[in-house]
Formats: structure tokens, sequence, C-alpha cells
């Protein structure tokens, strides 16, 4: 309804806003008969009957649903603890679950993979600190990230040099077979490459290609 100091157009607009923020009572969708529906106490128990149509009895704490709240999260890096109660009353032992796959050094895998995922992505640490803190997630220190990125460039390294090696041979065998002489392209490169007269650099690559097979060989 328009008031006597109201405009048309401002009119139209609150109109328009109040039909957007109209409520509108929900039907009750729960499909599950043992928990109350519209229950906002995440921190109450309910009584589950022994005999439901459907429900499979079992002891192991990794089957079912459950709610879990954060402040029973031990957070360590990008994994996390979670913290298991006995639910027998004489013996209340507190089991620390990790939610992913942990190292003999007790470091989560995952941490190890977003460092090769950084390095296969051309990424540095300043980037991916910046990736994560976007996503809100918790940021690994340097320190962290420069101790798994040596570790994982020593693999990486030697990696490469077996697949080298490999690339040596299979194209020696290749042309001593069609007795043709041994024959390579290769090609270096540089950061300041581009200016045309910068030479000084700290750091280039490199690669060697056989022409038979077609793989890197150095």
């Amino acid at each position: 309804m328009r008031g006597l100091f109201q405009s048309k157009n401002k009119s139209k607009r609150s109109n328009f806003f109040k039909t957007l923020n109209r409520s509108i009572k929900l039907q009750n969708t729960n499909d599950h008969t043992y928990v109350k529906h519209n229950n906002v106490d995440i921190g109450a128990e309910e009584e589950v009957e022994d005999e439901i149509e459907g429900m499979v009895i079992d002891s192991n704490w990794q089957v079912g649903r459950r709610i879990v709240e954060l402040g029973v999260l031990v957070t360590t890096g990008f994994g996390s603890y979670l913290q298991i109660i006995c639910t027998n009353q004489e013996c209340r032992t507190v089991t620390d679950v990790p939610t992913g796959k942990v190292g003999p050094t007790g470091s989560f895998d995952i941490t190890a993979k977003i460092v090769i995922g950084m390095i296969h992505a051309g990424l540095g640490y300043a980037q991916i600190r910046n990736f994560l803190t976007e996503c809100n997630l918790p940021v690994m220190s340097k320190s962290c990230f420069q101790k798994h990125e040596k570790k994982i460039g020593k693999i990486f390294v030697a990696a490469a040099e077996e697949s080298c090696k490999n690339a040596q041979q299979l194209e020696k065998e290749i042309s001593a077979d069609k007795e043709l002489e041994l024959e390579v392209s290769f090609d270096a490169g540089w950061q300041k490459r581009g200016s045309g007269f910068n030479y000084n650099s700290l750091t280039g690559h490199a690669s060697m290609i056989g022409k038979q097979t077609g793989k890197v060989t150095l």
C-alpha cells in the first residue's frame, strides 16, 4: 500500500521485497521415524528401538550416521582426529581416529598430496597459501611446506632420472636395429630469455628428446 510521502517506484519496490520475504510453512519431510522433526538440539540423545524395519544392528562404531560437533575435533593441518569415547561406563576410553591416512612420521598424506599438486601446477608457497585462505582452509606453515617439498623433490628427481635412462636405452636399441645414427632434439630456456638480451637468470630448463621414440632422454 502506497503512503502519502512514498513515491510510486519505492512503493513498487517495497511490495516486491515483501513478496520475496513472505514466510512459507514447510511440510514435514522427515524420513526417519526414530528422530524428532525440526529438533535443533544437536546435543540431545534419542532412544532408538532395537527392532526397526530395514535397520541393520551393528556394534561397529564405523557403521551409521552421527552428528559430529567441532568441539570434539582435533585439527592437525589438513587432517583431523575424531575423539571417539567408549560407551561402556566402566571404560570411557577416548580414542583418536584420524579422518585420513597418516604416514609413518605422523603427518597426514593429504599434506604431501597438496604439495605434489602444487608442484604439478607450477605454483609456489605464496599461491597455495592464498588459495587456501580464500577457501577458508587451514594454511600450512612455510617450514612444513619446505620440508615436504624437499622430500618429494628427491623422489621426483629419482623418478625422472630413471625415466630418462630407460628412454636413452630404448632410443639406442631402436636406432641400432634400424642401422641409424643416434639423433636427438635439444632445446633450453630461462626466465629472462624472452627479452632477447638478458642471460643472467639464476635458473633455467632444458630437455633432450629422441628422434625415434619421441621420449625425453635428458
